[in-house]
Parts: structure tokens; sequence; C-alpha cells
């Protein structure tokens, strides 16, 4: 597939719409039914990696649609920023390669490559990605604040870390007046579509299981609405079906949220923080939620010591739930707080028979609740959304290499 070209001394509009480089037979033959299938030439379609690409595309004016096969590079993440020197503005790169690495993932997308599909190629993944980049768009937005990306976790089990997080999006979302989605992470013992009386979604798995073949429609299917502005991400999957949750994929849905959101929720199960140092590190604002027991602080210790370890840039702040649950069991606040090293953001009281008749209800403590409880919630989801002025771009920031910057 060698062919001859030349400078052209048209402006970007007249250079090719479509290039790819393959550096094997088997992702060169899917590159070939692909441009078939989308109407482009198979004849810009080129033996070679990123190395390749970059010694062709210095010669001539950047097509506007480049995929490129990151293999057969020592360094690709070093070759990227090679490849943006002798790129057009408003070219847009799709990756492919065989790393298979959430860290790798994140830091293309940062670099502003459009998506990154692990090998074997496949040809319905990558149609779909270009269909979404050749729709008609109207005039380009200017650039907005991305989601807030908020992850509760509990440092004990019972803790009631999933009241927490679905009571914090609906603060959200109704009392705000922001679009929320929250994300259970916990797809066979998650509560939180049981806390509203709700079906979870059936399209979690597949979403989260297989990135590559996620897309913004398949995204929205797997939703469940709560109201016009607070949306679950939630499953209630066999426990004879093991599951795995790839950080990639929980990266992709959160990318695909994009702007359509202004604030995530995260209620990730404390059992999947050693596997989340991606997304912890990611985050905005991190809440444990913990009881006053000796237990619950050492942990909560544990999984401070762990953030700092692995660079977490994120608020982190504690609430403590079930309060006066025993009186003998719990350590005084004064001596909780002087070990925590901080003050706690918010205490809430234990009142099982509030908690029952929301749960009854199928409604949120902060919709149907009353008296302290209520207020205590209130209370700690202000603190939560933060008092203090953001100024962070959080886990959606994106910086755009370009040539001649």
């Amino acid at each position: 597939m060698a062919m001859a070209l030349k400078k052209k001394s048209e402006d970007i509009a007249s250079g090719e719409p479509f290039m790819a480089f393959a550096a094997d037979s088997e992702s060169a033959s899917v590159l070939e039914k692909v441009a078939t299938a989308t109407n482009y030439s198979v004849d810009r379609i080129f033996s070679g990696g990123i190395p390749q690409a970059i010694t062709v595309l210095k010669d001539i004016d950047t097509p506007k649609i480049l995929v490129i096969d990151l293999d057969g590079s020592d360094n690709p993440e070093e070759a990227l920023g090679d490849l943006a020197d002798v790129c057009d503005p408003g070219t847009k790169v799709i990756t492919f390669g065989s790393v298979n690495d959430v860290g790798f993932y994140r830091h293309l997308i940062d670099l502003g490559v459009v998506d990154y599909i692990v090998k074997p190629l496949a040809a319905d993944t990558l149609i779909a990605t270009l269909e979404k980049l050749t729709k008609p768009v109207g005039p380009v937005p200017v650039e907005s604040d991305r989601a807030k990306l908020h992850v509760v976790v509990g440092t004990r089990g019972g803790v009631g870390a999933s009241t927490v997080a679905m009571n914090l999006a609906w603060y959200f979302a109704e009392e705000q007046g922001e679009k929320c989605v929250l994300m259970d992470l916990d797809p066979f013992f998650g509560t939180s579509a049981l806390q509203l009386d709700l079906e979870p979604g059936h399209g979690m798995r597949d979403a989260l299981e297989t990135p590559d073949r996620m897309d913004e429609l398949f995204l929205a299917r797997s939703l469940t609405q709560v109201s016009e502005k607070l949306s679950l991400l939630c499953s209630e999957e066999g426990l004879s079906r093991p599951m795995s949750l790839d950080e990639v994929g929980i990266f992709k849905a959160l990318d695909l949220l994009g702007d359509a959101v202004e604030e995530v929720v995260v209620d990730l199960p404390r059992s999947l923080v050693p596997a989340s140092q991606s997304l912890l590190s990611g985050a905005d604002v991190i809440t444990l939620v913990s009881d006053l027991t000796l237990a619950g602080l050492r942990d909560a210790l544990r999984i401070k010591a762990a953030l700092k370890e692995w660079g977490a840039t994120g608020e982190v702040k504690v609430i403590l739930n079930r309060v006066g649950f025993s009186k003998t069991g719990e350590l005084p606040l004064q001596t909780f707080e002087k070990n925590l090293g901080h003050p706690v953001a918010g205490q809430i009281p234990y009142d099982p028979d509030q908690f029952c008749r929301c749960l009854e209800e199928g409604k949120t403590i902060l919709s149907a609740g009353n008296g302290k409880m209520k207020k205590a919630v209130e209370l700690a989801a202000k603190h939560i959304c933060g008092s203090e002025e953001d100024t962070k771009k959080g886990i959606f920031s994106k910086f755009l290499k370009k040539k001649g910057k």
C-alpha cells in the first residue's frame, strides 16, 4: 500500500479526508474493511505505525481524520508528541494498539486523542467512532467546565456510604438544579435502585466490560432515569456470573458523559479501593463515610494514607454516619477528630425508623425525611458540595496538542 505523496499548496480544507497507518497485516485488513464501509479510499491506508506516519505527514497537509497504530514505537507517548508537531489544527486522531492500561488510555485522551482502541482492532468499533466524528455539528461551543467527580467510599461495611452517595446526588440534582449521574459500582449488592424503588438498569455490564464498544447512545440506554436531572448507572447481576469492573470502562463512561452532566457521584465499594487508584486519584472530592468506631477510624486513616501514596489531589472529607448507634462502642468525637487530623465534614444521627420509612416510600432522606436526620444529611451535602471555591478542572480536563503550539 505504498504511495508517493507531494506537499500540497492548498489549505487544510483540501487535505485528505482520511488516512490510516497499520503496523501489522491483520489490522491493515480491518482498516480496509472500515474504509470500504465508510466510503474512504483504501489507497490512504499505509503500512507502518506511528514512525511511518510522522515521515509521511511532515511533507503533506494533514488529513481531517487520522487513524494510527501505536505498535512498533518504543515510546508511543513521546512519538505522539512528535506527531503533533506535523499535524495541522483540527485533525482528529484515533489510535489503537496492544497496551491495555487505564493510565495509558487516560494519558492519550489528555493529549487530545479522540479514542484509543485495544487490539485486536474491531471494524464495528472503529466505524462507530468514525461516524461520531463525521456527524453534522453546529458552531463549536465555548469550552465549559467539565463535570465534577465525587467518589464516596465507606470505611467499613454497613456504615451507610450508599445512602450518603444517593442523597448527595439527589442534592445536586434537586436542590442545586444540576444534572447529575450516580454510578453504583457494586453490580451484585448495590442498593441505589432499591432505595428509590426502581428497576436497576440492564446495560452496565456490557458498558463497563467492553468499553471499546460503548458510545453515547448505548450509555444513555443503560441509565435509569430518576428525575429530569438525576440518573442512575447501576445493575443487579446474578451471583453466578462474575463481573470484572475495568477502570478503562469507567473512564470511558465518564468521558462520554462529557458536558451532558455537571456532577458525577460514584458509589465505590471499599473492596474495589485497591483496584481504583486512577479513579480515586482523578476525583475532585473523595468522601469517606465512617462510624465512630475504632475500626472505622483505622480504615479511614488507611484509605487517606493510600490516597496520599497514589498522588490523589482531590479534597478528602469524612462524614460520620449512624452516630449514636452504640454509645458504649463509639469513640468520643474529639478523640476521633484528633486522630483523624482534621474535623469531620458532617455527623448523621442514627434513626432507623426514619431510614426505614424513606426506604418503604422509595425516597431519599432529603426528599421524605424530617427532623435532625434530614438536617444533618443536608448539612453534610452542603459541605461536600464545597463552600470553598473550586479551582480545579477535574478528571475531564483535556489539553489538545496542535501544530504550532
